[in-house]
């Protein structure tokens, strides 16, 4: 609907002002008969000589025709004055006539377009205002530049609110101010590889646990649980079948100092950078399993990987928890 426009108009009553125009012009009329009179029956001054007008007499009389100018040349004032009004009039008049025209034509077809037409129409008129908007701020932000202004460096991560990760992950462990690669894919993979070989350990009990590795400094246990099921096999009704499955893992390290210390790590040549070069930034998160110890170095480590394209999830640990994962477990988060 569109906005009504506050005219800041005065609606003026023409005939009132001729007739002011008017009355001024008879007062003035009335005092100059008034003054004629005055010198028409003023005695004359005798004289031995002619009977000739005193001075002062040829003084009133000037004055009394230059009055009477006067109230001829206001008249005629006047008289343009309200002819001016009454153009200006038939003018305003007509640009109000065209205003309510072309509002009204804008109320019908705002009125007939769709409801998808009008948030259109609605978007469009924001998208202008915003990029007016846009433009007074980038004025806004040269004149600050051009006046030499302090600049003040504010450095913007990603916000702690992530997604859950189902790509590619690669994982590190933060302890001790030490960074440690953690080769938990090659673990489970040696797990795997093995697997056929720990299940007859379930036949006479529910679970089994093993252990594989090292690599890298880890080694990793994990436990197998027996998964006992009833089957429909075609001819044969159902039968019962015995399986495995994985029910937790934990890495076991096999020195308390494994890795590199950040700020060592954090040098193109390092054993960290080296693994990074190995995946892809873009389709890639770097979990980083942290103890309370460095909580410090998570940051500074973030903002690395960061600079470097690699979002990163977060996984803290309370001290003597060790690192560790199950089928039922969450997923790394992110950011």
């Amino acid at each position: 609907m569109a906005a009504h426009v506050k005219e800041d108009f005065v609606p003026v009553e023409h005939d009132t002002f001729l007739d002011i125009v008017t009355n001024v012009v008879g007062i003035l009329v009335i005092l100059v008969m008034l003054v004629a009179m005055q010198a028409r029956d003023k005695p004359a001054v005798a004289s031995t000589g002619s009977a000739a007008p005193s001075p002062k007499l040829v003084a009133q009389r000037t004055d009394a025709a230059a009055m009477v100018r006067e109230v001829q040349q206001l008249q005629i004032a006047g008289l343009q004055l309200a002819s001016t009004l009454r153009e200006r009039e038939v003018e305003r008049q007509y640009m109000a006539t065209i205003k309510a025209k072309a509002e009204s034509e804008l109320a019908e077809r705002k009125a007939s377009l769709t409801t998808d037409a009008q948030r259109d129409f609605e978007l469009r008129r924001r998208l202008v205002e915003a990029t007016t908007k846009l433009d007074q701020l980038d004025r806004e932000r040269v004149q600050r530049a051009a006046a030499d202004e302090k600049v003040v460096e504010v450095k913007s991560y990603p916000t702690p609110l992530g997604k859950s990760v189902f790509g590619r992950e690669v994982h590190f462990q933060l302890r001790g101010g030490r960074v440690a690669y953690l080769p938990i894919e090659e673990l489970i993979e040696d797990a795997k590889n093995e697997f056929r070989e720990k299940v007859w350990k379930l036949e006479n009990q529910p679970e089994a646990t093993e252990l594989v590795g090292p690599r890298d400094g880890f080694r990793l246990r994990y436990t197998l649980e027996r998964v006992d099921k009833m089957v429909d096999v075609p001819g044969r009704g159902q039968q019962r079948f015995v399986g495995a499955q994985a029910k937790q893992w934990e890495l076991i390290p096999t020195d308390s100092a494994l890795g590199e210390q950040l700020p060592d790590a954090m040098q193109s040549n390092s054993r960290l950078s080296q693994t990074l070069l190995r995946f892809d930034p873009a389709q890639t998160t770097v979990t980083l399993w942290t103890y309370p110890d460095s909580f410090g170095d998570y940051r500074k480590l973030k903002a690395e990987l960061f600079r470097r394209g690699f979002s990163t999830a977060g996984r803290p640990l309370p001290e003597g928890l060790p690192i560790g994962g199950s089928p039922h477990g969450t997923r790394s988060s992110a950011e």
